[in-house]
């Protein structure tokens, strides 16, 4: 098999990314070609084990991650040798924001949670209760400056001492300016927001909420409606994400 262009592109994709699904492989790297294109594509790399293929979505959809293989044909190390099935859903809907942000030129310098428990490695594991890993961290773009955000896709609802001790972990760090809850419940988000001002209050480091939603199929890569209601609350009039 001849690997091409858009092959190693995919495989740099999955470098990056760690996990997408095959709906969003096409958006990022097939958006000029027929679907199935992008699939037949997909099964001769996986025959080449460049990829793996992964299944375990509620729409049936499948996924795909990088093999050692693979990596080494674009000069890196896989994210993840395996997946947890348990937050599969939450790894490839954070996949689908992330492409949204950065379709809309306001996210910039993504790092996933898996590369953060790389880097990290020996100092999380002596120190769990002081180090805070969130889903993703990234600079974002608020008017004309770029802020340190840390990202997190809230899909359940955790104990308040557990959030309490997030909060504090987030209150420690030195490095962080915002700490962004994306959720799925109106009323989660109303919590968390009443929870940060009564255990931490308001700092150097701001806390926001928006709510958002994407249907099981993981449209591509966000329905229109969904994008309008991601939006950091109107507090410091940031506006929304789609303006």
């Amino acid at each position: 098999m001849q690997i091409t262009k858009r092959d190693r592109l995919v495989l740099k994709l999955l470098l990056d990314y760690g996990i997408l699904t095959t709906k969003q492989i096409h958006a990022l790297a097939f958006k000029s070609s027929d679907y199935s294109i992008a699939l037949r594509r997909l099964r001769l790399i996986e025959k080449e084990k460049f990829i793996n293929r992964v299944h375990g979505l509620p729409s049936g959809l499948a996924s795909w991650l990088l093999t050692q293989k693979g990596a080494s044909l674009v000069g890196g190390i896989p994210l993840l040798n395996r997946v947890n099935y348990n937050s599969l859903l939450h790894d490839v809907r954070l996949s689908t924001l992330r492409m949204e942000l950065e379709r809309q030129g306001i996210a910039k310098r993504w790092m996933t949670s898996f590369e953060l428990n790389r880097l990290l490695g020996e100092k999380r594991a002596r120190n769990l209760e002081s180090v805070q890993v969130p889903d993703a961290v990234f600079s974002l773009r608020k008017d004309k400056e770029w802020i340190s955000t840390a990202l997190e896709l809230e899909l359940k609802r955790k104990s308040k001492d557990r959030y309490v001790k997030i909060f504090r972990n987030y209150k420690r760090s030195k490095t962080i300016d915002l700490v962004w809850y994306i959720v799925e419940d109106y009323r989660l988000g109303e919590f968390l927001e009443d929870l940060w001002a009564k255990t931490i209050g308001y700092g150097k480091c701001q806390f926001k909420w928006s709510y958002y939603h994407v249907g099981e199929d993981l449209e591509d890569p966000i329905e229109t409606d969904c994008i309008e209601r991601i939006a950091l609350p109107a507090a410091h009039s940031w506006g929304t994400l789609s303006s």
